[in-house]
């Protein structure tokens, strides 16, 4: 009782209920008034669970609840919540283009008529999937190359992705006109899970170092002791392998890649050369020439006549002298100009007097002229 003659009625069941009711006043008895009621069965209240689940979507189950007459949705994605809405009778709803690993809330209310009207909001969260592990694999490249070598050949795992970066055609690398270090990059997307993949590699093309190298004289006496200087002019670093060929020159390192060169007489060889390795990368080789000169021979002077009065001196003609340099006593020399046999011969001379003769062959550079020589007839 909740007044005068006033009732609070439950029943546990549905069904149809009848309500009765008579009154006694003084003695008097009333008819009996009765009222039907029909109890309804509240709507349950559903179950939610996650279905498949993918890298990109959730799918939202739930059990068919008997007598809704839809299922009002929510949904929760991260983004706000959305406006309340209809998904008719079906019993699963589907949220996808989320991004991996993307948590989705979804409220569901099964809708009823009067009197007992919707069920209670339920709710539920689900995760879309991780991208599953794949191990990418970049395979066949070296570590280092040098740009004159060969196009390599690219071998990927998994097969069906794109390599990108300097050099690359296709599968291939070429190291033509490259020099420094370059990222090769391998993009990859699985078909199954729609899951985008990297992985990249470090390669190095080093350039063909150049030989150059100098020549301060490229025209040399061969007489020991006139020198030369070669001096390395190339790209390479000091750490790089050279290998020099002298020839027949005898080297003396003065600096970096710096030499002075002589050539002993009877040397032939002036061809001097240099092969550079850096890094593994190997020059062409280089090459300049040093005209080699042997110096004059000394004459030998000999008296080959005398009179009361006069001396003659002789020496054999000295191979490329251009002219001889005479000088009789302490008078000024006398040049002879030939390269043949020659004949000086001193007159006005008193009986038993000694003269003296200096000879020097006269020879254009490098080598000069030669040593002088000297002799007395009487």
């Amino acid at each position: 009782a909740i007044g005068n003659e006033n009732y609070e009625v439950s029943w546990q069941n549905a069904g149809n209920y009848t309500v009765s009711l008579t009154i006694e006043e003084n003695g008097c008895t009333s008819e009996l008034f009765t009222q039907n009621v029909n109890v309804v069965e509240p709507l349950a209240v559903p179950v939610l669970s996650c279905g498949t689940t993918t890298t990109n979507s959730v799918e939202f189950v739930w059990n068919a609840i008997n007598g809704t007459t839809a299922y009002e949705l929510t949904i929760d994605d991260g983004s706000g919540v959305s406006t309340p809405f209809s998904n008719g009778l079906n019993t699963n709803y589907i949220a996808d283009n989320l991004s991996v690993g993307q948590s989705v809330t979804i409220t569901v209310t099964a809708v009823g008529v009067a009197p007992c009207g919707n069920t209670e909001i339920v709710s539920i969260s689900c995760v879309a999937e991780d991208c599953p592990t794949v191990t990418l694999e970049i395979s066949g490249l070296n570590a280092q190359y040098c740009e004159s070598e060969d196009i390599a050949n690219i071998t990927v795992s998994p097969t069906g992705g794109t390599l990108s970066g300097d050099g690359i055609i296709g599968e291939t690398f070429n190291p033509s006109g490259l020099n420094g270090t370059y990222t090769i990059t391998y993009d990859y997307t699985d078909t199954v899970s729609n899951c985008d993949y990297s992985t990249s590699i470090e390669v190095i093309v080093n350039p063909i170092p150049t030989a150059d190298f100098t020549i301060s004289d490229t025209q040399l006496c061969a007489d020991a002791t006139s020198e030369t200087t070669v001096t390395y002019t190339g790209s390479a670093a000091t750490s790089a392998d050279f290998v020099w060929d002298f020839g027949d020159a005898n080297a003396n390192a003065v600096g970096t890649e710096t030499y002075t060169l002589t050539f002993a007489n009877g040397s032939t060889n002036g061809n001097i050369s240099l092969t550079v390795t850096e890094n593994g990368c190997v020059s062409e080789a280089f090459n300049l020439n040093v005209d080699i000169f042997e110096p004059l021979q000394m004459p030998f002077v000999s008296c080959t006549s005398s009179t009361l009065t006069s001396v003659t001196f002789e020496w054999a003609a000295i191979d490329n002298a251009t002219a001889y340099e005479v000088t009789i006593g302490g008078d000024v020399p006398v040049l002879i100009d030939t390269i043949t046999t020659t004949i000086s011969e001193v007159v006005g001379l008193d009986e038993g007097e000694t003269a003296t003769i200096s000879v020097v062959a006269l020879g254009d550079a490098p080598c000069g002229n030669s040593q002088a020589a000297t002799a007395d007839c009487t």
